[in-house]
């Protein structure tokens, strides 16, 4: 189910500069964090190492402070609670480290895999 829910969802997401919409994908059991979720296409995000983080970054801003306000939660809080986690959708479609991140911001800061 989960499988096909995001291909679903990758199926019918506009990408822009190769990520897709990001969706909320689970509070952790011990309710302490939400974990955010953003399919991209390493083919088509930017080449360039700078204007990919920054690409990155603020889809990461854009998820963070859309849950902050969600949450009512601060920005500053939410940056302690949100991580978003970005899956590259070619490792997904082979279902082949299905759940390896491509990248992940957690706590302000991002981190490629």
């Amino acid at each position: 189910m989960e499988r096909a829910d995001v291909r679903l969802i990758r199926d019918s997401a506009l990408t822009r500069n190769g990520i897709g919409v990001p969706f909320m994908r689970a509070i952790t059991d011990d309710h302490q964090r939400i974990i955010v979720r953003v399919l991209v296409s390493e083919e088509g995000l930017p080449q360039a190492y700078d204007e990919r983080k920054k690409a990155l970054m603020e889809t990461a801003l854009l998820s963070l402070s859309t849950v902050a306000s969600e949450f009512d939660l601060k920005f500053s809080s939410a940056m302690n609670v949100v991580t978003v986690q970005f899956l590259n959708t070619k490792d997904i479609l082979r279902e082949v480290n299905a759940d390896k991140m491509y990248a992940e911001y957690k706590g302000g800061e991002l981190t490629f895999h």
